[in-house]
């Protein structure tokens, strides 16, 4: 049989794949070698010493663990494997036993078991747009955080820069300037601004650089001449 856990499991943490099985007999089992190919989108990491076994070897795509002497009929056999999913979706392994002792029964020689890889970092955090509440006519941007807290906010750069904005944190009485940073206080998970356009008839871009805590996501908010809201 076989059992993964944690399920689900984050990615940038490992699955640990628990294998265990009984030699049902009836006769000593020898050359044993189990082999478990290396899911799709994993890393192999590495393996605890478990009686009966040597220390298991990758070869090609696939995890081989060799039994290191014959296993007597009746033993139970314990081993486990180490990975790190990469991608998020659904991990499977499977494990196959081999003998060279004659087997009267080889449908109890595969064991499968899957988890659910998850992406800390996924979705990602979401920009909306809206009328401002003031009846003003300006456009009210939200930037609201896709799985967990808001760190920061960078409005323009120097290489992309504020162009035809003026831009003011919601129910803050100063404009911002092209490249300050507004650093939110813990626990925040979305930020409404106002965007105003300064000259009429003239594009307005508004660069950001939204921090969170799986890093910095670049985004935009703006229009051309004929862009409403603004």
């Amino acid at each position: 049989s076989m059992v993964i856990q944690p399920n689900p499991v984050p990615i940038g943490q490992q699955a640990f794949v628990a294998i265990s099985g009984t030699n049902a007999g009836p006769n000593d089992a020898v050359g044993l070698k189990i082999t478990v190919p290396i899911p799709p989108g994993a890393t192999y990491i590495g393996s605890s010493p478990r009686p009966f076994f040597a220390a298991p070897q990758v070869v090609g795509n696939s995890v081989i663990v060799t039994a290191n002497q014959s296993i007597p009929s009746g033993s139970l056999l314990f081993i486990d494997l180490n990975f790190a999913p990469t991608i998020a979706g659904t991990f499977s392994a499977t494990a196959t036993a081999f003998t060279d002792t004659l087997d009267p029964n080889t449908a109890n020689n595969v064991a499968t078991a899957s988890t659910l890889v998850t992406d800390p970092c996924s979705p990602r955090p979401r920009v909306t747009l809206q009328a401002a509440p003031d009846g003003s006519g300006h456009l009210q941007v939200v930037v609201i955080a896709g799985f967990g807290n808001l760190l920061q906010i960078q409005f323009g750069t120097t290489a992309n820069p504020l162009v035809n904005a003026r831009v003011r944190v919601l129910h803050r009485t100063t404009d911002l300037v092209n490249g300050q940073i507004v650093v939110l206080a813990t626990g925040f998970t979305q930020v409404p601004f106002e965007v105003t356009r300064i000259t009429p008839g003239q594009p307005v871009m508004v660069p950001l650089i939204i921090t969170d805590g799986c890093g910095a996501w670049n985004t935009f908010v703006g229009g051309g001449a004929g862009a409403t809201g603004f």
